[in-house]
């Protein structure tokens, strides 16, 4: 098999405040199963990373090791990997302590310190922030929720939704176990 087919690159995208994307570009088809061209939308986390490299090296994983491999989902044997996925930020380029618990469809953001008015340094010295501030620089809610299928881009915060009360009332309950 050629080197090139033989190489897994593992892409880290900042999407939002503070949570992540995790991506792999996999060669196009190759004898571990991996099919390339594809966009897996499984909730994984950074923890993840090491052990589903480890596995798909074919080397053992340590017990111990936080995280849990989610080759099973990059080789077409399981759709899911993670029910609930938790995140926290408590700095950005100032202390803005936000942690958030993420479902399939949902995701609840508690704001630590809802005073905190920060406008990021790469967004202050960018092009769009006459666009942004307004969104950025303004007081923060206890609490949000978005409902990831009908507002992907989190525009609409639902917290006070009271058709969205047992599920807001859920994901404090798992935040906070």
């Amino acid at each position: 098999m050629p080197a090139r087919d033989q190489v897994v690159a593992v892409l880290r995208t900042a999407t939002g405040p503070f949570l992540s994307n995790v991506g792999f570009l996999e060669p196009h088809r190759d004898e571990r199963g991996l099919v390339g061209g594809r966009r897996l939308d499984a909730m994984v986390r950074h923890v993840d990373l090491v052990p589903t490299i480890l596995q798909g090296s074919g080397l053992a994983v340590p017990d111990g090791l936080h995280g849990r491999s989610f080759w099973p989902v990059l080789t077409n044997e399981a759709a899911r990997h993670q029910s609930l996925v938790f995140v926290e930020k408590a700095f950005h380029t100032a202390y803005e302590p936000q942690c958030a618990v993420r479902t399939e469809r949902y995701r609840l953001i508690a704001n630590l310190e809802v005073e905190v008015m920060n406008m990021p340094g790469d967004v202050l010295r960018s092009l769009i922030t006459p666009q942004v501030s307004d969104e950025i620089v303004c007081a923060r809610p206890w609490f949000e929720l978005y409902d990831l299928h009908d507002d992907p881009n989190e525009r609409l915060n639902r917290i006070g939704d009271p058709t969205l009360a047992s599920v807001a009332s859920k994901l404090k309950r798992e935040l906070l176990a």
